[in-house]
This record gives structure tokens, sequence and C-alpha cells, in this order.
């Protein structure tokens, strides 16, 4: 069992898939070279993992906020890219936003 962020699945997956352009991670550059992706299945930590959102309220106020707690699997062998599987549950509980009124 493995254990990655949710950000290294998806340069995992963007590597691996045809055509596929660099993977940005945050500042950082992503280089993974599909020969060293080893077939397994990987869990995200939840303690480690957050879903973070923006967005535009009737067209005049930003929110932003996060879910927490985000759990998932990513089941993977590079001999079958096409046959990967990404799983991602985020507990709409664990949301917390920049307004008081917009998070209850």
């Amino acid at each position: 069992m493995k254990r990655f962020s949710f950000l290294s699945a998806a340069a995992i997956l963007a590597v691996l898939s045809p055509g596929a352009a660099p993977v940005a991670a945050s500042a950082q550059s992503v280089a993974i070279r599909p020969a060293q992706v080893q077939a397994d299945m990987h869990h995200v930590e939840p303690a480690h993992t957050q879903v973070g959102f923006s967005l535009l309220h009737l067209g005049s106020i930003y929110y932003a906020g996060v879910f927490s707690g985000v759990s998932g699997t990513l089941v993977l062998d590079p001999a079958t890219p096409s046959a990967a599987t990404l799983n991602v549950t985020i507990p709409i509980a664990s949301v917390r936003t920049t307004s008081t009124k917009a998070g209850r």
C-alpha cells in the first residue's frame, strides 16, 4: 500500500496519458518517468489532503473554501494507463469558507 498526495496522482495520470503536457505543482514542476511508476493501489491520506475552491456569488463577491478529510484511491498499472481508476471521497460537512454565512 502506497500513500501519495492527490496532486501526485494527477501528475502520474497526466504523464502516462498520450500527448500529455507538463504538469505543474504549485510553483514546482513535477517530473515523473513512466518507467519508474509501479503498478499498485495508492491511497490518499485524509490528514494531509484538502480540496480548495472559489466561486463568484451573484457576480459581486468571491468566496473561497476548502474541504478537509478527503480520502480516495488510485489504481494504476503503467502497462495499461487507460485502465487507471481514481476514486475520491470529499466529506461535504468538512467545508470551511471565508464567509461565516456561506459555511453553514
